[in-house]
């Protein structure tokens, strides 16, 4: 059974948050639009600052993180807080504008085929994984209620090795489930799957 991945003629839905947008706007050449910048050291930018009047440029961008401070009127933040300002909106405008209005909305982007593949293996897995782990214990419960009520002492152990014996292979099963790592889980599939199972 492969995963419920939302999709529409093959499009899958996101929601485009402000974290889209920081990723999306490069702030340097968005300030490029509304000030003069020169390099200044390593991966920093400087101008006259758009917020105040000033001679000197005190207006500083740090490329590497993505965030802009002004030296001189104490403005600062990043690309959405720069749109913010220099246009005098708020900054749920900002964020409404600076993604054609689709912020905070659900639009729809063609998913990467290998990531959707992954997800529907790790979902299959999982499932199995659940499943299997349900079959044993319903299993092993009635294997107990069994051997409760039908073994009176150890003389009668061998007339019930067919149920013994594999009541301790699943309980095995269950170990490794509840247990041990995703790649040991992992190998048990396997081995089940290529019938080298013993339960």
């Amino acid at each position: 059974m492969n995963p419920p991945i939302p999709m529409r003629n093959n499009y899958m839905k996101i929601r485009i948050g402000t974290e889209t947008i920081r990723r999306t706007f490069d702030l340097v050449e968005h300030v490029r639009g509304y000030v003069e910048l020169t390099p200044a050291g390593l991966k920093r930018y400087r101008g006259l600052c758009p917020f105040h009047s000033e001679q000197t440029p005190s207006f500083t961008i740090f490329e590497e993180t993505g965030r802009f401070y002004c030296f001189g009127c104490g403005a600062t933040g990043d690309v959405i807080d720069f749109y913010r300002l220099i246009h005098r909106v708020s900054f749920r405008d900002a964020c409404h504008q600076l993604s054609g209005g689709h912020a905070g909305r659900i639009r729809w982007t063609r998913p990467d085929p290998m990531i959707a593949w992954r997800r529907a293996l790790v979902y299959n897995f999982r499932e199995w994984e659940a499943n299997y782990s349900e079959i044993l214990c319903q299993w092993l419960a009635a294997a107990n209620r069994l051997l409760f009520r039908q073994c009176l002492g150890p003389d009668d152990l061998p007339k019930f090795a067919d149920i013994i014996r594999p009541k301790g292979v699943c309980e095995n099963h269950l170990d490794v489930l509840a247990l041990e790592t995703d790649q040991q889980k992992y190998f048990l599939f396997q081995a089940i799957k290529a019938g080298q199972s013993d339960c």
